[in-house]
């Protein structure tokens, strides 16, 4: 039996994480014998593991951080020579010098963003620590490894060679309730919104947009709601003060299609997107998708067609389409049905189907 390892530095709500337990699922669900490398002081899985799917703990996180657990995945993997993947640049260096040091198979990075690069501009970091982090991701970028990639948009810009095999809609959301779109000439509409407190993510625009929208003489006849699905504590803990947004936070993939399923239009405001999961998502719930171009989307967007397109950090760009799609029940209509079309060409069964495979054919190469 094809033995696989998933490596992931913590269990977050994080969309990433999302993926790679899905991931896990999948290969264990196709008979791999599939377990998950974490650290020990990490918290229960947020999205549910197939009960085939092992865990193994790493005692580093609670001993001596980031640091330690990177030192107890390479002592792992110095004892252990199955395939191993990870979307993290630091695990990566970790399994690259194993694999230097004991030999075994060719790490696997499933490549979900412009991680390295973000994660370092972003984070509230010491210099000191940056600098490390720097070297890291100056190192990831030269260990031997296979890619795998979730979009076409990652695969070009990245620039080394690997396959791209797109994420999904769970079963949960693509079958939901709300398979049809025949919404009325009305001007009740609730707008939604998904996502963290990062900067990069877009929550703030999407507040300030409200705020804009309650306020503009053009909707004046109009009633207008505003809901966002998150897991981020950071957004939980201060719901007040967000232009009239209701925060919820959905624990299942049900909870959060009877989210989508709530809202007419749904914006996904990011800066950069990997693959962009929450408007493929909200479009297999019956939303009219309004997207910033922020990379990922390109694999499933067609402007005009399926979603609107729109530059990143424009709150007027924003307010005027809202604008446009609340007055134009017509266009509502037109984009939330062939967003429904488009949604429905990434099942779950495709990207376990291509997983397996993938993982297949890695075993039969070595």
């Amino acid at each position: 039996m094809t033995r696989v390892a998933i490596v992931i530095e913590a269990f977050n709500p994080s969309g990433g994480v999302r993926v790679l337990t899905a991931l896990a699922n999948a290969l264990a669900t196709g008979g791999f014998e599939t377990t998950v490398v974490h650290p020990m002081s990490s918290h229960s899985p947020h999205f549910p593991l197939d009960s085939r799917v092992k865990q193994r703990p790493t005692a580093g996180a609670s001993r001596a951080g980031k640091a330690g657990f990177l030192f107890d995945v390479l002592a792992w993997r110095l004892a252990n020579r199955c395939i191993a993947v990870t979307s993290s640049y630091r695990i990566l260096v970790a399994l690259g010098l194993a694999r230097l040091l004991a030999g075994g198979p060719r790490p696997v990075m499933l490549v979900q963003g412009d991680d390295g690069r973000s994660l370092i501009a972003l984070a509230p970091t010491s210099g000191g620590l940056k600098l490390v982090n720097r070297a890291l991701l100056w190192l990831s970028r030269r260990v031997p490894s296979e890619c795998l990639f979730v979009s076409d948009h990652l695969r070009r810009i990245d620039g080394r060679p690997g396959e791209v095999i797109h994420n999904f809609v769970s079963d949960a959301i693509l079958n939901s309730p709300r398979s049809s779109v025949a919404q009325p000439a009305s001007l009740d509409v609730h707008i939604g919104f998904a996502g963290t407190a990062a900067q990069n993510k877009g929550f703030a625009l999407y507040a300030a947009a409200s705020r804009r929208l309650g306020k503009d003489p053009r909707l004046v006849r109009a009633r207008l709601s505003f809901g966002c699905a998150t897991r981020d504590p950071e957004l939980l803990a201060h719901p007040a003060g967000h232009g009239g947004v209701e925060m919820v936070s959905p624990a299942q993939d049900v909870e959060l299609a009877a989210f989508y399923a709530e809202c007419d239009i749904f914006l996904s405001l990011s800066e950069s997107e990997g693959f962009g999961l929450p408007g493929l998502e909200s479009m297999a719930c019956g939303c009219a998708l309004i997207t910033t171009d922020s990379g990922g989307v390109g694999d499933y967007v067609e402007a005009g067609k399926n979603a609107v397109l729109l530059p990143a950090r424009s709150i007027d760009a924003i307010v005027e389409a809202v604008v446009q799609l609340v007055l134009d029940s017509d266009l509502r209509t037109r984009l939330a049905q062939a967003g429904l079309q488009t949604a429905s060409r990434f099942p779950m069964s495709r990207f376990r189907d291509r997983h397996c495979q993938y993982f297949k054919n890695l075993e039969n190469s070595r």
